[in-house]
C-alpha cells in the first residue's frame, strides 16, 4: 500500500465527505454570485430606462464653439438643468454602484467556479484512490 495514503478506509470516507461538502459550498457560492449578477444586470437595465444625459466638459466646449454669443445663455441654462436632473436622480452614484455590483459578481463567480472545479477534482481523486471505502462512522462516545 502507498505510504502516503492513510491505512484506514474511514479516513478516505471522511476526506471524500469533506471534499463533497467543499464542492457543495463552492457551487452554492457560485450560485449566489450568479443571482447577484442577474440582479445587477436587472438594476442596470432599469437605470438604462431612466437614462439622463450627463453634461460633460467635452460636450460643453463643443457646444460653446457652435453657439453664438446670444446662445451661450441658453447653453448655461440647459447645462444647469441637466446637472440638476442628474443630481436629483443621483444617476452617477447609482450607475457607479451598479457597475461595481456587476464587476464584483463576475469576479466572485469566476473565483467560486475555479474553487468548485478544484474541489470536485479533489473529490474525484479521493474516490479513485481507494476503491473500497466505508461510510463515515459516527464519533466515538467518550464518557467523562
Amino acid at each position: 500500500m502507498n505510504p502516503a495514503l492513510p491505512d484506514a478506509p474511514s479516513a478516505f470516507a471522511s476526506d471524500r465527505q469533506k471534499a463533497k461538502v467543499l464542492t457543495f459550498f463552492c457551487v452554492l457560492g457560485l450560485a449566489g454570485f450568479l443571482i447577484n449578477l442577474l440582479a445587477g444586470f436587472a438594476l442596470w437595465a432599469h437605470h438604462q430606462s431612466n437614462q439622463i444625459t450627463v453634461p460633460t466638459y467635452d460636450a460643453l466646449v463643443l457646444e460653446m464653439g457652435r453657439r453664438t454669443p446670444e446662445g451661450i445663455e441658453a447653453l448655461a441654462t440647459d447645462l444647469f438643468e441637466k446637472w440638476s436632473a442628474c443630481a436629483t436622480a443621483q444617476s452617477g452614484w447609482s450607475q457607479v454602484t451598479t457597475h461595481a455590483l456587476i464587476t464584483a459578481s463576475v469576479i466572485g463567480a469566476a473565483l467560486f467556479a475555479v474553487c468548485a472545479v478544484l474541489a470536485y477534482q479533489l473529490y474525484r481523486r479521493l474516490t479513485s484512490l481507494h476503491a473500497e471505502w466505508s461510510a463515515p462512522q459516527p464519533p466515538d462516545i467518550i464518557d467523562e
